[in-house]
């Protein structure tokens, strides 16, 4: 049986998907890498996709020309399909596909967690495409000042500026009936057992998921003690109790707390809050 992926973007479908392939019983059309901010990124297809399939580029490609057995014949295990798009699922459902759902969800929580993932790891342009390119946009990148810049638009304005889009909510979640869904809250803490029933979790390559983890913001794997009024604004993860950890604030954690305390001084670590709420 083959699956549809629905991830948020941000929200750790390429990771997921290595995970599947790495117990050997699951492909998908991509290669991955995971890159030193922690992204498990698409490096470019598998060479044998090419001769298959004309449209790769997989984030805004229209699904309405499947076809079952020429994707079958590039392999005869499960394939994955990747889509952050709703109106993909839409378009292969209208098609004939009748693959089950696998859905990556979220709570409110990790809103945070997931904006820092997309600003800071993907470097996306398309939260900018109605606008005006900032012209040094590419050297921001390289001094990883982009994602600061647009967070403070962002706070600013998140009507005019947003990162999250209102198709990710829950409510949507009424046309098409999901097989199997995976808390990204779970998935930071390299708890897997909600995808036990479609894959050997035991088989997922472990090097891979401590690497990984390593790299996430520590805060919403072991969940230090922070004043409230902090974890109401960065968010936590309520599946782990929590520690007595120190974990390290970032640029991004001080902007936000700033921009709703202007007179909080910068914070290294989690301990270093308590010294002024």
């Amino acid at each position: 049986m083959s699956y549809i992926q629905y991830h948020a973007t941000g929200t750790t479908g390429d990771y997921i998907t290595v995970l599947l392939e790495s117990t050997g019983a699951f492909y998908n059309f991509k290669q991955f890498e995971l890159n030193d901010h922690g992204r498990m990124r698409a490096v470019g297809d598998k060479p044998e996709v090419a001769a298959v399939i004309e449209n790769t580029l997989w984030g805004s490609r229209d699904w309405s020309d499947f076809d079952e057995d020429l994707l079958n014949s590039l392999t005869d295990k499960h394939i994955i399909i990747n889509t952050s798009e709703y109106y993909q699922i839409r378009q292969l459902r209208n098609a004939g596909c009748d693959w089950p759902i696998i859905r990556i969800k979220y709570s409110k929580h990790l809103a945070y967690w997931i904006k820092k993932a997309i600003l800071t790891k993907a470097y996306s342009k398309v939260f900018e495409e109605d606008g005006s390119k900032h012209p040094n946009e590419q050297k921001l990148i390289e001094k990883g000042l982009w994602a600061l810049l647009f967070f403070k638009k962002h706070l600013k304005n998140p009507i005019q500026y947003p990162v999250l889009r209102d198709h990710y909510k829950d409510d949507i979640w009424k046309e098409y009936e999901t097989h199997t869904e995976i808390d990204l809250e779970n998935i930071l803490i390299g708890n897997f057992e909600q995808l036990s029933g479609i894959a050997d979790i035991n088989k997922f390559n472990k090097k891979v998921i401590e690497t990984w983890t390593a790299k996430q913001d520590q805060k919403f794997v072991l969940r230090p003690k922070m004043p409230k009024q902090v974890e109401d604004l960065l968010g936590y993860n309520p599946h782990v109790a929590v520690s007595n950890n120190v974990c390290a604030l970032d640029d991004m954690d001080n902007m936000l707390i700033k921009f709703h305390y202007p007179d909080a001084p910068k914070f290294n670590n989690t301990e270093e809050l308590f010294t002024y709420f």
